[in-house]
């Protein structure tokens, strides 16, 4: 239910922290703030929450990354490049993980 524009989802995670909570913001913009993990799982958890509120995926015009973990930004890849993601600047070293990532990742571990 949708009180006061904002939705709790919680969706599982293979992690050991266990459940993740998302929002859905119904605003000047319907929003995602966060969107769980890169599973099967999480994925058909989201659509259906989605579809029980009166949305589905493809109606998602922005997302609001908390941080980069991936049971926070996983499933951002199963969303169109059309999308608008917002987040904190450091997300973007994690979200695109280009040659320059991968060299000081290797570099630090």
């Amino acid at each position: 239910m949708l009180e006061n524009n904002i939705a709790k989802i919680t969706l599982s995670t293979p992690f050991a922290v266990g459940d993740v909570n998302i929002y859905l913001v119904k605003g000047e913009a319907l929003t995602l703030v966060d969107v769980g993990p890169l599973t099967n799982t999480a994925w058909i958890q989201l659509t259906e929450e989605l579809a029980s509120l009166g949305y589905k995926p493809e109606d998602i015009e922005q997302i609001v990354l908390t941080h980069h973990h991936p049971d926070h930004a996983g499933l951002l890849d199963r969303f169109p490049s059309s999308v608008k993601v917002y987040g904190h600047k450091y997300n973007r070293f994690w979200l695109h993980r280009d040659n320059y990532f991968h060299d000081v990742y290797d570099r630090f571990f």
